[in-house]
């Protein structure tokens, strides 16, 4: 959280608004929905650890993960477009 200020203005999630709000409206359905579920059990006292508990830590694990990648895409200069050149390239040499 401390380095988002420096990570952002020339992140893809600003630079493509669709990636930048879908991401965004993922985590927080993600959070909502862990969140309903803790309060399920902690405060209303019902057993919600499988499936609801379960499944909405998957889900929000793997927004969070999703995100990741795109950041570490983002810093590490890594397309998919890169990856793929990079792969040709490697294939025509010969030793």
């Amino acid at each position: 959280m401390i380095f988002l200020p420096f990570y952002l203005p020339d992140s893809s999630l600003l630079r493509n608004p669709v990636l930048g709000v879908s991401a965004l409206g993922l985590w927080i359905a993600g959070q909502a929905a862990w969140l309903y579920e803790g309060y399920q059990l902690e405060f209303l006292g019902n057993s919600t650890f499988v499936p609801g508990l379960w499944l909405s830590s998957l889900f929000f694990f793997a927004v969070n993960v999703w995100i990741l990648g795109i950041v570490i895409q983002d810093i590490s200069g890594v397309t998919p477009s890169t990856v793929a050149r990079d792969e040709g390239k490697k294939k025509k040499k010969r030793y």
